[in-house]
């Protein structure tokens, strides 16, 4: 088979040229016949995949299944880019994987993947620091197992390229590409993470779906990969994302998506501790240390065996934060640092040492947040769309089940248009969301669609009692359904109407500030490459923020990327320490005024191992 790109799009000489250190890694064709593109050189696959994370390998591999299945022609080419320089490095997450994905797409990979199968599993109502008191465990995790997400990527990797696929590290995109699809006379050559459109014509979201198309992206220093398929697997808040959200009106009369903050560390414990657990998995909510308002929950995972190596009695230890809290004084970095002054986990880490730090935002809002799923000429997937399940604390399988059946859908959809001849317009998978809706993903995230939003209406304590009567009772089949009404930063209270919230000073044993943990995540960006944190007015942050919020922005980022000074008598401002950035995307999200984008580096970023 032979599937061709939209025709009207042209890439230029200049801008698809590529630095000797991709050269290697492109496969570069001929133009397709009849396509003006023959002015240079530019990368064209039938598939462009972006984000090398659970979803777009998954995407990649269930492709090339489908693919060498299908006979005949030759087959798909599909390339996956992925902004870290290793696979796996930029990746965090809890993380204990559930299978059944995984076993539908490659039933082998037990016997390749290095893991921990869950031996024991509780759960625990953290009343104070000293109290935690045990309750059932509402969802058992029995045959599940402890991973690293990145370890299993880099492997889901490697089995993509042995079946022809075009794994791109340290290729990040930068913008879709969209071009005219045949519908109307608009003429656009790109958009950014700021919505920089370039066009003839003011075409509002709306009529977009009528004139433009999405065509393939634009990667760090120019390149143009082309493709008539896009598929964005770039994990919460993608910056392309969320330009197509935007740009196609997919989040029109759906109600907005709600998040968290996963911050991680990963210990080790001293060679012949008792307390070390080979699968054990311990979850937590409570009063303490967030408090009876804010979306709290914490978790304990041991890894690894009782040996000498480098996987060996590790405990990965994480809080996660709802970024709808209204305090502008909450920390919550201080308070995963409080987190670990419990008596149960400063006996658990006593003595032992801190090998790995990380954070991330984590869409945490479920399948009542998901925007529309498909675009002319792509889709969205995975954690991109908001695929976990806030009841089990996984979205790892969710997301690889979502990647096969866009991958599903892409093919019989790239099938048709080869069928239908090059004016057939642009390729869309609308089959692609009802799929998932139907599918058991999609019934598992609908079961619990109310579970998020229910804090948000009641808080803690009558979110607990619904949890329970939703998990053993009515099992997701409640006649309604709860929506959130507004985003994470629109929940910010102005710090005079907020309690000022205090934490106490880290010792340098069991809780640290936010240097020494950024040093840990082996976070790293040229000195001399231009901010991709980016303020869209630099005079905003001073003049409203600081005197709303009382400097939020230091408390929000876990990383130390913003601080605020005061030369003498002057006006507060707002230092960017961009290096320091482990590509959370925390301030995209939570900056109250929206005023803070968080664009493509040029390079950089952490290098996680464990995590």
């Amino acid at each position: 088979m032979c599937f061709f790109p939209p025709t009207s799009h042209s890439c230029s000489s200049k801008r698809s040229s590529v630095s000797r250190r991709y050269k290697s890694h492109l496969r570069y064709f001929p133009p397709y016949p009849q396509s003006p593109m023959s002015g240079g050189d530019c990368a064209r696959y039938d598939v462009v995949v972006v984000g090398a994370g659970p979803a777009g390998l998954s995407t990649a591999i269930r492709l090339s299944q489908l693919s060498a299945a299908g006979g005949g022609g030759r087959p798909l080419r599909v390339a996956v880019l992925e902004k870290a320089p290793e696979v796996g490095r930029h990746l965090l997450s809890g993380c204990v994987l559930e299978p059944r994905a995984l076993d539908e797409l490659l039933p082998a990979w037990r016997s390749s993947v290095l893991d921990t199968p869950v031996a024991r599993d509780t759960f625990h109502l953290n009343v104070s620091r000293s109290i935690a008191v045990r309750l059932p465990v509402p969802l058992s995790n029995a045959r599940n197992y402890v991973i690293s997400l990145g370890s299993l990527c880099r492997w889901l990797a490697r089995v993509a390229e042995s079946m022809g696929v075009d794994v791109l590290p340290g290729f990040g995109a930068t913008e879709a590409v969209l071009s005219s699809n045949g519908s109307g006379n608009a003429k656009a050559t790109g958009f950014a993470g700021d919505m920089r459109i370039q066009e003839s014509a003011n075409i509002s979201p709306a009529r977009s779906f009528f004139f433009l198309e999405v065509c393939g992206v634009r990667a760090v220093g120019g390149t143009e990969i082309s493709a008539p398929l896009t598929i964005l697997a770039e994990g919460c808040r993608g910056h392309i994302t969320k330009s197509v959200v935007e740009r196609f009106g997919l989040r029109n009369g759906r109600p907005p998506q709600t998040h968290g903050l996963g911050i991680k560390e990963v210990w080790r414990l001293p060679k012949g501790s008792r307390l070390h657990e080979p699968g054990r998995v311990s979850h937590s909510v409570g009063v303490w240390p967030s408090g009876h308002s804010t979306w709290s929950g914490a978790f304990e995972y041991h890894a690894g065996g009782p040996g000498d190596g480098d996987l060996d009695r590790l405990v990965h230890v994480g809080l996660v934060v709802g970024l709808d809290y209204s305090e502008p004084t909450r920390d919550p970095f201080g308070e995963f640092q409080e987190l670990k002054r419990s008596r149960r986990l400063s006996a658990l880490l006593r003595g032992a040492e801190r090998v790995e730090f990380g954070a991330r935002a984590l869409a945490d809002g479920g399948i009542t947040g998901w925007p529309q799923l498909w675009f002319p000429g792509g889709a969205i997937i995975g954690c991109a769309a908001g695929m976990q399940n806030v009841a089990k604390i996984k979205g790892v399988h969710i997301a690889i089940k979502s990647g096969m059946l866009a991958a599903e859908a892409a093919y019989e959809a790239l099938r048709r248009k080869e069928s239908a001849g090059t004016g057939a317009g642009p390729v869309l998978l609308k089959d692609y969301e009802e799929t998932l809706r139907g599918s058991w993903a999609g019934k598992e995230l609908r079961a619990v669609r109310n579970l998020r939003p229910s804090f948000g209406y009641a808080g803690l304590l009558p979110f607990m009692g619904f949890s329970a009567v939703s998990t053993f009772f009515t099992r997701g089949h409640e006649p309604f359904t709860l929506k959130p009404s507004r985003a994470d930063h629109q929940h910010t209270a102005p710090a005079q109407s907020s309690r000022v919230i205090h934490y106490s000073r880290p010792d340098g044993k069991l809780t640290f500030d936010r240097p020494s943990s950024v040093a840990l995540s082996g976070t790293m960006h040229p000195e001399d490459q231009e901010p991709h944190l980016v303020l869209k007015d630099p005079a905003r942050q001073p003049r409203e923020s600081f005197p709303r919020y009382d400097g939020m922005e230091e408390r929000f980022c876990p990383a130390g990327v913003y601080e605020w000074v005061r030369e003498g008598e002057g006006a507060p401002k707002m230092l960017v320490h961009s290096t320091n950035c482990v590509h959370c995307k925390t301030c995209d999200i939570k900056d109250p005024l929206q005023n803070i984008r968080w664009t493509m580096p040029a390079s950089g970023g952490p290098s996680y191992k464990y995590v």
